[in-house]
Order: structure tokens, then C-alpha cells, then sequence
């Protein structure tokens, strides 16, 4: 073979392989809506895994199924030179037709709208509605306001959803409803004013969670309702909820570093009573009925305060005590497992801002044991000299 050929048949060879291998290379696009797509439906259709959607601000009148491994983003200005969800509303809104106005889809995000008049339809098999609705599915559903919606604003069945950062209110039950074997991490959400619990779930197979850093009130319901589930409930703010702050039943379930106040039955109830659950390093005051409702175990390190509508009542006689553990306990017992009976020194109670003011009984009061965790998990309306557990120096 002369010189010639041979670079000849070099030169197919390499664009062979560079073609070969580009085949495997994947390009992530940005679709825009509605400058390149009339509807976000329609963007959905053209869209591949990886790529991005943005949506400019406006109302969209329709009912969208995530597609797998696509990012979702409202909050876009008209030109997509600027986004802010909170200034540029991307609405997504139900109203013209029945059922969940966004379905979910795995490791689809959903990023900045707000989620609009979901409703319920009622199929042969099955009955599906709520703003968002998760079966089977992981999304992560993040920066949303979710509100308006019936039954819930976000409902997950058999789900692995992530959600984070959401404001979810006005829904016709619960903010968030899981069931059947689902298994989510909820965090940073504000969950108010929802005709049923903050956080609800029910129907076997119990379901798992994480939640944690939420602020969760003024529910019709309790704040969280874990008739279902197990897992750690920790570091949230929850308060003025009509029925129990946290309200459990199945067991095992953890509950630290929370800050739960002034609901309309006990702060923490515990139903069964042959269960034993970790309640520890929480501030748990004003409660209408008690503070914590264990039957009697499965709680230290925590400080209590006018549970059982006793007000400021000294610590040292028993109609003090007991009102704070639902009927159990005396004016030495509650001691041995360092739990406090003592104001906890809130900045403004009345304008629910519940920091510690320096001088709280409840700085570095905590079980040391948990200290490594709660380093990393400060709950986010709490300063960091003012944490409701024992603190080391870094």
C-alpha cells in the first residue's frame, strides 16, 4: 500500500471512530415556553432526558405529566434574560378540566411554579387529583407554591419524591398526603392554613420519611399525622394546629430538636401504648391538652412549658408536672430523664418568632450524644448561639 492509501484509509478510520464515539455523547437542550412552545405540553413532547424547559411568566390553562430526567423551571421573564419565581409567576392552573394538574415522572424536577386547582377524578380504577400526584414515581418537586388544591396539594402513593422548599397552603386536606409504601424526604416546605394535617399519610404499607426544617401551622388538622409511617421527625417549627402538633401512631418514630407550640391537643401524641418512641431535645410549650402524650416513656432532654393549660406553674408541685406529660409523672421523676419544666425565654411569642433569647434554659441543654447531628441540622428560624441543644466548640 503507497503512502497515499494508506493516510487514505487512516483518515476513514479516525472519522469512523469520531463518529462512533460521539454517538454516545448526550447534548442537553433548553426549551423555551411559549416563545419556542406554545404550552408546556407540548415542550414535554419535544423534550429528551437532560434537557431543560423554561417557562416565562403567565397562567397555562392545562394538566402536564413530568417526563423522566426533565427540568421543569418557572419564574422566567418574557425575554428569559432574568428569572425570579417570585416576581415572574409561572402558574399552572387546573381549573378547565378534573384531575392532578402535574403528574410526576423519576428524576424529573419540578422547579418555581405555582400549582393551582387540582381536583378529583374519579376512574373505574383508581381515583387520582391534587395539585401534584406522585404513584410510583421519584420527582423532586422543589421552590413551589401549591396551593387551592383538592384533595391534597401534594399527593404521593408508592412514591420516592423529594420535596424541598415549597409553600403549601388552602388545600381542600392535607398539604402533603402519602401512603402505600412511599418513602419521601420533605424539607424546607411552609405548610399553612390546609383543611386537614400539614402532613398526613394512611394505608398500608406504612410509608417512610424524613422531615425536617419545616414550618408547619395553623393546619385544621394536626401538623403532622403519621397514622402510617415511621421515621425521624426533626428540627421543624410547628404551631397553632388545631388537633396535636405531632400526632403518631405506628411506631418506630424519632422526634428531636422541634419546637412545637400552642396547638390544640397535645404537642406530641403517641397513641399506642405499648409503644416506646425517642422524643428527645425538643421545646414543647402552650399545648392545649399536653405536652407530650407518651404514656409515660420513651422521652428525655426536652423542655416543657404551660402544657395543660397550667400557665407558668412551679415545677416543684404535681398538678404542675403532670399536665405536661399527659397525666404521668411527678415533681422528681420528670428530673431523672432531664426533662425541664421552665419558660423558654421566646424573642415574641405574640408574633410567632419563637428564637431563644440568650438566657434560655434550653441553650446547650441537649443530649450530648445527639450533638454531632444537630450541629448539621440547626433548624433555620434558630440563631446559632441560641440551639435548643448541648453545643461543643468547634
Amino acid at each position: 500500500m503507497n503512502t497515499r492509501n494508506f493516510s487514505s484509509v487512516a483518515l476513514t478510520i479516525s472519522l469512523f471512530l469520531i463518529i462512533l464515539g460521539c454517538g454516545g455523547v448526550a447534548y442537553s437542550a433548553i426549551l423555551q415556553v411559549p416563545e419556542q412552545h406554545a404550552t408546556i405540553t407540548r415542550a414535554l413532547s419535544e423534550a429528551s432526558s437532560g434537557d431543560t424547559i423554561r417557562v416565562a411568566a403567565g397562567t397555562y390553562f392545562e394538566h402536564i405529566t413530568m417526563k423522566q430526567g426533565v427540568i421543569l423551571e418557572g419564574g422566567w421573564d418574557a425575554d428569559f434574560s432574568k428569572r425570579d419565581p417570585a416576581s415572574f409567576t409561572s402558574t399552572i392552573d387546573g381549573a378547565r378540566e378534573k384531575g392532578s394538574v402535574v403528574t410526576g415522572a423519576d428524576n424529573a424536577v419540578l422547579d418555581g411554579f405555582t400549582v393551582i386547582h387540582g381536583s378529583l377524578l374519579e376512574n373505574d380504577d383508581e381515583s387520582v387529583g391534587s395539585g401534584i400526584y406522585s404513584k410510583g414515581t421519584a420527582p423532586v418537586i422543589r421552590n413551589n407554591n401549591i396551593r387551592d388544591n383538592e384533595p391534597s396539594g401534594i399527593f404521593c402513593d408508592n412514591s420516592k419524591a423529594v420535596i424541598t422548599d415549597n409553600r403549601i397552603s388552602n388545600n381542600a386536606q392535607a398539604g402533603i398526603y402519602m401512603l402505600k409504601g412511599s418513602s419521601l424526604k420533605i424539607s424546607g416546605n411552609t405548610i399553612w392554613g390546609n383543611k386537614y394535617s400539614g402532613i398526613g399519610n394512611g394505608k398500608k404499607p406504612q410509608s417512610q420519611f424524613e422531615i425536617y426544617n419545616n414550618t408547619i401551622f395553623n393546619n385544621e388538622r394536626s401538623g403532622i399525622n403519621a397514622e402510617s409511617g415511621t421515621g425521624i421527625i426533626r428540627n421543624n417549627l410547628i404551631y397553632k394546629n388545631k388537633r396535636s402538633g405531632i400526632r403518631c401512631v405506628p411506631m418506630p418514630v424519632t422526634l428531636y430538636n422541634n419546637t412545637i407550640v400552642g396547638n390544640g391537643w397535645s404537642g406530641i401524641l403517641v397513641e399506642d401504648p405499648a409503644a416506646v418512641p425517642t422524643i428527645k431535645n425538643n421545646v414543647i410549650t402552650h399545648n392545649i391538652d399536653a405536652g407530650i402524650r407518651a404514656h409515660g416513656k420513651g422521652y428525655d432532654h426536652n423542655l416543657l412549658f404551660a402544657n395543660g393549660e397550667t400557665g407558668a406553674c412551679d415545677p416543684r408541685l404535681l398538678w404542675c408536672v403532670k399536665p405536661q406529660f399527659g397525666g404521668f409523672g411527678d415533681e422528681t421523676s420528670y428530673l431523672r430523664t432531664k426533662n425541664i419544666i421552665a419558660d423558654p425565654l421566646y424573642v415574641d411569642q405574640d408574633g410567632d418568632d419563637y428564637h431563644l433569647k440568650a438566657g434560655s434554659p434550653a441553650i446547650d441543654a441537649g443530649d450530648k450524644k445527639l450533638n454531632s447531628t444537630m450541629r448539621t441540622c440547626r433548624p433555620p428560624w434558630v440563631r446559632p448561639e441560641m440551639i435548643w441543644v448541648y453545643t461543643a466548640d468547634p
